[in-house]
């Protein structure tokens, strides 16, 4: 997640992102061709790889400026400590040397995962709809026309919980330092502050934050910063009524929830106090979304979360096992691996 937009994902060579078991199958499929594999400040941790399901096939070339992981969770044939600039720097300095080859066999199969009819469909939010105004919509319809709307460099952060799930699962990134999101699973309230301060360091660019209710309670008050320091910003506020993602998890576990039901407030009356422009939705989803992203100052746009009526399996919970299990598989292997190295 952190690397998203350093190759636009709509370029050819992009894979582009998928949560999970299936995304890193994707990426086996094409690493799989590889004959040389060179990584830049990718230190593989466990979620990274997905419980490092990540395979290699050819030999691995790590960079990194921190020497703590260049070759830990991955054996490397050759690794480097040094900044990823410098890196590049002198690899285009001698580019003449290095040569420009396509390889026509990996971009087919690029497109082969891109087009994988097993991948995740509008279905991949477990039947998660997003009511907006008198319409309802996909995860990913709501979050394409967000794409389409918005400039290319435009800056998207997210909270912690679903929201983060569903934007990033759902948004294309198309340029460096445009998504920003609480990488590894931190507290509930960064959103708003953090896309403040994005907005307040970057004037030019457009900021749109996705966030969650719970979210919303823990730092919403600071779109009076916002207000003050007049900023453009939008705030998309995805309503349940729950700490959802936590519901999610205590249901599975223990099949039963506490402490997760909401009391939200009018969203309306609230930004008003707020000095922030509370968006009535009139029109379709990309008058909607233009309009939003075109005004002047803080706005407040209210999009309610519909769960299916009939129980579905939700966002994470497939995954959610399958990684439990994956996990499980990785610590019988350390443990297998400890007994050797006793012995």
């Amino acid at each position: 997640v952190s690397g998203r937009g350093c190759l636009r994902e709509d370029h050819p060579l992009a894979l582009g992102f998928r949560w999970a078991s299936h995304g890193v199958a994707k990426t086996n499929r094409v690493l799989a061709q590889c004959d040389l594999i060179l990584a830049v400040g990718a230190k593989f941790s466990e979620t990274g790889t997905t419980g490092y399901s990540l395979e290699f096939t050819g030999p691995l070339i790590q960079v990194d400026s921190s020497d703590g992981v260049l070759g830990k969770n991955y054996p490397a044939a050759v690794t480097l400590q040094m900044d990823a600039r410098e890196l590049f720097d002198q690899l285009l300095k001698n580019k003449e040397f290095i040569g420009r080859r396509e390889d026509r066999e990996i971009l087919k199969i690029i497109e082969e995962q891109k087009a994988d009819p097993g991948a995740p469909t509008d279905d991949v939010a477990g039947g998660i709809r997003f009511g907006v105004g008198e319409r309802d919509y996909s995860p990913r319809k709501f979050f394409g026309v967000l794409r389409q709307v918005l400039p290319d460099d435009a800056i998207v952060v997210t909270d912690s919980g679903y929201n983060q799930f569903l934007t990033i699962e759902n948004l294309t990134v198309l340029a460096p330092r445009t998504l920003i999101v609480p990488s590894d699973y931190q507290s509930m309230g960064y959103c708003i502050p953090s896309a403040i301060g994005a907005a307040a360091a970057c004037p030019r660019k457009k900021v749109v934050a996705v966030v969650g209710d719970g979210g919303f309670a823990m730092s919403g008050f600071e779109l009076l910063t916002a207000y003050r320091e007049n900023l453009d910003l939008l705030l998309v506020v995805l309503n349940d009524g729950y700490f959802g993602f936590m519901k999610e998890m205590q249901e599975e576990l223990f099949g039963a929830t506490t402490g997760v039901v909401l009391a939200n407030p009018d969203f309306e009356k609230l930004a008003e106090s707020l000095h922030a422009h509370y968006h009535v939705v009139t029109g379709d989803l990309k008058d909607t979304l233009t309009e939003c992203t075109q005004r002047q100052g803080p706005t407040l746009l209210e999009v309610k979360v519909i769960y299916p009526k009939k129980e579905l399996v939700p966002l994470l919970r497939r995954r959610w096992k399958a990684n439990l299990k994956q996990l499980a598989k990785e610590g019988r292997q350390r443990v297998d691996q400890a007994r050797l190295l006793v012995r």
